[in-house]
Formats: C-alpha cells, sequence, structure tokens
C-alpha cells in the first residue's frame, strides 16, 4: 500500500477517535455542534457517525428541541458498550460491582466468604465473576478486564500483596485469580483503589489525600494527577502514624497507630456497640462517652513523628506530606471514603532516619477535626 495510502487511514482513524471521545466527553451531542466544535466537515462527520452506530458504539436517543428547522437528532455513546469488573476482597466477605464506560454501576453484589489461602477460594471468587458474566449474557470481549482490590500492600508490578497482616493474604498472586478468567486482570490495594475512584470522579484533582474509613483504616495519596506509589508501594499508611506510643496495640505491631483509634473495628470495640448503632447517637450528641471515644485521639500531641520510621516500609519518612480541608464525603459499598485537598495545614518529615521534630503539628487534634465534620455535618454522598 502507498505511503498516501497509510496517510489516509491513519487520518480516518484520528478522525473516528477525536468524534468518539467528544461523544463521550459531551455526554449528549448532535451532528451540527460536533461539526462546529471539531471543525470537520458534514460529510466527514456524517460518514464517521454512520460508522460508530453500526458498530454499536453509538445510539441516537431522543431530539433536540427545534431551533426553527427539523429537530436535531441526540447522540450518546452505547455506555455498556463494554464493561469493567472489580472485587473488592475483605477478611469475611467479596464485593463484586460491574460498571459501565462512565463507571456507573450495572451490577454490584456482597458474598459472605472467609479469606483463605488455597485454590478453592480462589476458584469460588472467580466462578462468581463468570457466573454474572453468563447471567447477563456478556460475550467474551464486551469485559474490559477485573481489578482485585484487597487489604495488603501490592508489589511494585502488582502481581504479589507483600504486606497483608489484616487478612494474613501476605503472598497472594495475581495469577492465582487470572488463571481461571480469559481477561486482563489487575491487583491492588484497596486504599489506593478508593484514590483512583476519586480522580475518576474529580479529574481536576491535582493533591489530595484519601482516607478510607473501612473496617481497618487506609490511605492513599493523590499528587500531579497520580498515585503516589513510594519506593516500596508504602506511601499513603497513613493508619500507621503513631499518635500515641503507650497506645493499643496495632496488627503492624506498633503501639498507637492511627488505625488503632479511628478504624471501625477500633471504635466498635472501645464503645461496645456496632458500627451502626454508633454513629447515629454519635451524630445526635447524646452520649459523652461517645464524644469522648471519637475525641480521645486528640489527647496526645504529637511532639515527634520518629514512630513513623517503624512502620513497615513507610516511605512517608522521605517526604512532607499536607493535609487540609475536607473537600467531601462518599460512601462506597458501606465505607466512608473522605477527601482531603492539600492545603498546607500540617507537615512533617523525616530524612535518611533522622527525625525532625515539628511541635506545632497536632495530627490527633486535626483528624478528629474531620472526622466530626464528616460525619457530624455533611451528608454522604
Amino acid at each position: 500500500m502507498s505511503e498516501k495510502g497509510l496517510t489516509t487511514i491513519a487520518l480516518k482513524k484520528i478522525n473516528r477517535s477525536k468524534i468518539y471521545q467528544y461523544i463521550y466527553r459531551s455526554k449528549l451531542t448532535s451532528k451540527l455542534q460536533i461539526v462546529q466544535d471539531l471543525q470537520m466537515g458534514l460529510s466527514t462527520v456524517s460518514q464517521n457517525l454512520n460508522l460508530l452506530e453500526n458498530e454499536g458504539l453509538i445510539e441516537k436517543n431522543g431530539y433536540f428541541d427545534s431551533t426553527g428547522g427539523r429537530k436535531a437528532n441526540a447522540i450518546q455513546i452505547v455506555s455498556d458498550f463494554r464493561i469493567s469488573i472489580g472485587v473488592g476482597i475483605l477478611k469475611n466477605m467479596f464485593h463484586i460491582t460491574a460498571i459501565d464506560l462512565y463507571g456507573n454501576t450495572v451490577y454490584t453484589d456482597t458474598i459472605t466468604l472467609t479469606y483463605s489461602n488455597t485454590a478453592a477460594y480462589y476458584q469460588q471468587i472467580t466462578d462468581k465473576v463468570k457466573d454474572f458474566i453468563d447471567k447477563n449474557q456478556y460475550p467474551e470481549n464486551k469485559i474490559l478486564g477485573v481489578s482485585i482490590a484487597t487489604q495488603g500492600i501490592t508489589s511494585p508490578d502488582n502481581t504479589t500483596v507483600i504486606y497483608g497482616n489484616i487478612m494474613n493474604n501476605t503472598g497472594m498472586r495475581l495469577k492465582d485469580f487470572s488463571r481461571h478468567l480469559p481477561y486482563p486482570c489487575h491487583l491492588e490495594h484497596d486504599s489506593k483503589s478508593a484514590a483512583f475512584l476519586e480522580l475518576w470522579n474529580h479529574p481536576e484533582l491535582d493533591s489530595a489525600v484519601v482516607l478510607l474509613l473501612n473496617r481497618n483504616l487506609g490511605g492513599a495519596i493523590i499528587t500531579n494527577h497520580q498515585i503516589h506509589q513510594g519506593r516500596s508501594m508504602h506511601s499513603g499508611t497513613i493508619e500507621h502514624i503513631c499518635v500515641n506510643p503507650d497506645g493499643p496495640l496495632c496488627y503492624c505491631g506498633n503501639r498507637g497507630c492511627l488505625e488503632t483509634y479511628c478504624s471501625a473495628n477500633s471504635l466498635e470495640q472501645a464503645s461496645g456497640m456496632t458500627i451502626k448503632e454508633f454513629f447515629p447517637l454519635l451524630r445526635e450528641k447524646k452520649s459523652p462517652q461517645l464524644i469522648q471515644i471519637i475525641q480521645g485521639s486528640s489527647l496526645y500531641r504529637l511532639q515527634t513523628i520518629a514512630d513513623i520510621r517503624k512502620c513497615p516500609g513507610n516511605d512517608n519518612a522521605h517526604g512532607i506530606i499536607y493535609i487540609g480541608f475536607l473537600h467531601h464525603v462518599r460512601i462506597v459499598r458501606g465505607n466512608y471514603i473522605l477527601l482531603l485537598c492539600f492545603h498546607n495545614l500540617f507537615s512533617f518529615q523525616t530524612h535518611s532516619g533522622a527525625c525532625l521534630k515539628n511541635h506545632s503539628c497536632n495530627l490527633p487534634q486535626i483528624v478528629t477535626h474531620i472526622l466530626q465534620k464528616a460525619f457530624f455535618k455533611h451528608t454522604p454522598s
């Protein structure tokens, strides 16, 4: 084929992609609007719209109001032309969710199943994924991929859990799942998965900290529009900042980590009631005992963050962390996700194992303030 022929084919592909991406971003548009905004010829746009519609990528959905002539067709993408599947693994259950090209949920389910590092366990999870696909009669090429989120730090190549004390899943491998599924698969730390969700919903975010209020506390850092991983994938483990060296024993082996004060498990243990009972009473402010529990960590002033160095592989010891105002509260599968935008309210830093003290920093008080704003003043969205 001649060079001119290759150039023509390439140009057609570029135009086709531009038109599809424009429709995707616009959600609903018309042929004339595409012509005007992309500055393409009417015949080029018409030809590509016909191709996209014949391939099942776009569809017409009613008409726009008339401005004097014929009503224009309202054009949109077929949002479920491809779907992605997410599996969230916890100690005694797992969630399965399918989303369309806009990230809208088309299916979700929760299955009770205690984790065990056995072939039978992984087979049960992947069988459930395949059952969903078969039930909806989705062809194999409709599935973009399957992402598995778990409580555990993953290796840099996201193939293995290298630290998983909560579930005792250290050594969990991506191939334990992928060998049973004919789709692209990905393994990710659940806190970083929550951060990816926030970037999806808020692509304008430049820098932020995500706190995941799961059964256990989790965190992730967004910087430069990306999830910060750290040199050994431990970046964002805010849950292991020590707020009281003499506090309760944490699963990481240290005492007084933020996890031991702010996770759902620790709140239930301290209050003697379930989270479903705890937070309604807390919002009503009718129980001094509960107020004292939620504010308990503010009794300990953070004079030094030397204990951060004790956390397993913590990369936060080699940079400055800034946490700022509460952006919003979101509930995903019953878990609270708090998005905090960087605002220089406090900072800490250590270098090569040498601790730098910051006596003006009171992390527990700030976290308590954030939690109070989240659970007293905000309606989850």
